[in-house]
């Protein structure tokens, strides 16, 4: 077999170990997920590096109360590129860890695209690899 083919197997496994680690993840997250609505109260902006090249992201910061009537206030994983795309003061559907309150997930984020995609990678580097 080419030392080509043996590469691209061989890389083909990390998307696919990635892929599997994140579906778990979030299948776990979802046994323990408690579904409620929470508020945007405020935004936050960062400055993210990105590839050498500084980017202003806008995180919003969400306040909600648990299954036991405790307040959080959270800022979001996931930003926007213009602090007018997140308003204050909307309601959000949100969802969180019961062992854990401070880890949510918003609609936005509430997906499995990445880990589908990371296993496209895996398809398409062994494709590559085994392909004669």
């Amino acid at each position: 077999m080419e030392l080509y083919r043996i590469v691209f197997i061989i890389i083909s496994i990390a998307p696919l170990l990635l892929g599997i680690k994140l579906y778990l993840k979030h299948k776990s997250f979802k046994k323990h997920a408690v579904f409620s609505k929470g508020k945007v109260i405020n935004i936050i902006e960062k400055q993210i590096d990105s590839f050498g090249e500084k980017t202003i992201y806008y995180f919003p910061v969400i306040a909600f109360k648990d299954n036991k009537g405790e307040k959080h206030e959270i800022c979001s994983e996931i930003g926007e590129g213009s602090p007018n795309k997140i308003v204050i003061g909307k309601s959000i559907d949100i969802a969180y860890n019961s062992k854990n309150p401070e880890n949510i997930l918003t609609k936005n984020n509430n997906n499995l695209l990445f880990p589908i995609l990371m296993f496209g990678l895996f398809i398409v580097f062994l494709g590559i690899g085994i392909m004669k």
